[in-house]
């Protein structure tokens, strides 16, 4: 398990992905803990719910990305091997 752990975390792929991860868990906090937002705004639990909400929405298409990316690169690759 410590083998596959490593090679989980240590493959340069992975690191974009946690970095991408952590962002979001980031932002996603960030959402939740403050109260007032930069234009001095009172945030309502209803107004983070929506933030957070839009924010998914944009992590969500960039996790899409990477996933269509990912196929479309294998597809071609095993198209090339192959042909």
């Amino acid at each position: 398990l410590l083998n596959f752990a490593k090679t989980l975390i240590y493959s340069p792929k992975n690191l974009y992905i946690l970095f991408i991860l952590f962002v979001f868990l980031d932002v996603s906090l960030l959402i939740f803990v403050r109260s007032i937002d930069h234009e001095g705004i009172y945030q309502t639990t209803a107004m983070k719910w929506e933030t957070f909400f839009v924010w998914a929405l944009c992590y969500a298409i960039v996790c899409l990305g990477q996933i269509l990316g990912y196929v479309l690169f294998k597809r071609r690759k095993s198209a090339r091997s192959g042909s």
